[in-house]
């Protein structure tokens, strides 16, 4: 998205791009609840995939979530601010500590 924004803008067209529609990777709507980053996000692997560690009712520090978000890790990538805001992120990180297991990964 980023990509077309400055192609379009180097173009001359910028008002044309900001009608792009949002990528997979793009920013979802604000104020979004903890939930729904999880299954549109994080879920996507952390429910399903063997090679993503499980993250439901094992009560990780606030502090480290939001690290390892916006830093990524090894098979995960960052998410910065324009995907999940500070105060989402740490929503999230708050809503993942307080989970308990999920039932596709127990």
């Amino acid at each position: 998205m980023r990509l077309i924004v400055i192609l379009a803008a180097l173009l001359g067209m910028a008002d044309a791009a900001r009608t792009v529609p949002p990528g997979p990777s793009s920013r979802v709507d604000a104020a979004q609840p903890p939930a729904f980053f999880w299954r549109s996000a994080c879920g996507y692997c952390h429910d399903r995939e063997p090679f993503a560690p499980a993250l439901l009712g094992r009560h990780a520090a606030v502090e480290l979530t939001t690290h390892v978000v916006r830093t990524g890790a090894p098979g995960m990538p960052p998410f910065h601010a324009s995907e999940i805001s500070d105060s989402e992120l740490e929503d999230l990180a708050r809503w993942i500590a307080a989970s308990k297991p999920s039932r596709e990964r127990q």
